[in-house]
């Protein structure tokens, strides 16, 4: 709680720190008041808090004025549609409102159309079976073998690291995934978890995944040399650790 309070003083300048006027002073980037008051009436049109022609007179009691009147207005449009409202229930003994548990409409039909022509064209993949292709594509399981670098004694190597790259990925142990897949023991599982995987042939079966990746044309479309960034459009809130925006597009 204290270091939540400091944080929160330092962001609203509330509290200082000896030697911070070494780094950038947020304030300096600021508008001045007077390019402020130039673009305020447009401003205050924009975001519909004054009607065009009225931004001139715009003050603290028209402002206060103005949000009394929503006020007022919501209060009596909600008066107005109580009786038709089944999600609002106010209680005849206590006055007090509260909400219904929202449930939300069936899917349109356009909406399931579209889900089943995504499921067509973007049919479900199994994790094992995603492992199993990069193995095949890539051929990264070369990577892994024995500590003493001689070829594996295996009749189905490819097969085989599949398995063992699945069952250390997803933390399964060794026992207990043996119970569900046929030909393959527990004491097999976890003699190779420890021996096959080493850190290095991790490393290397890693570039090789990420060397084939870069080579994909989505990769291609992010920018030269695989040197660029591509943001999915969401925004996340900064506004407690950046003083100059409110929101970030996501990466």
């Amino acid at each position: 709680m204290v270091f939540t309070a400091l944080a929160e003083e330092l962001r609203t300048g509330e509290v200082s720190v000896v030697g911070s006027e070494e780094y950038a002073d947020w304030f300096e980037q600021l508008l001045a008041w007077e390019a402020v008051q130039e673009r305020l009436g447009s401003y205050l049109v924009e975001v519909g808090l004054a009607e065009p022609g009225e931004s001139a007179e715009f003050d603290a009691k028209f402002f206060r004025r103005q949000l009394e009147d929503k006020l007022r207005n919501a209060a009596a449009a909600a008066d107005a549609g109580y009786p038709e409202n089944e999600g609002l229930v106010i209680d005849p003994a206590t006055g007090a409102p509260s909400l219904k548990a929202f449930r939300a409409d069936g899917q349109r039909p356009s909406a399931k159309r579209l889900e089943w022509g995504i499921k067509a064209r973007m049919p479900g993949r199994s994790l094992m079976g995603i492992v199993a292709r990069t193995a095949q594509w890539v051929e990264w399981w070369r990577r892994v073998g024995p500590p003493s670098g001689s070829e594996p004694k295996l009749t189905d190597p490819l097969g085989r690291y599949v398995i063992v790259t699945f069952v250390k990925g997803t933390n399964l142990g060794s026992h207990e995934p043996a119970r569900h897949i046929l030909g393959v023991s527990g004491h097999e599982l976890s003699v190779r978890r420890e021996s096959a995987l080493l850190d290095r042939a991790a490393n290397e079966a890693i570039s090789d995944l990420v060397n084939a990746q870069a080579r994909l044309d989505i990769s291609q479309a992010w920018g030269d040399d695989g040197i660029a960034v591509a943001a999915d459009g969401s925004h996340m809130d900064t506004y407690l650790d950046n003083l100059l925006s409110e929101t970030s597009a996501g990466q």
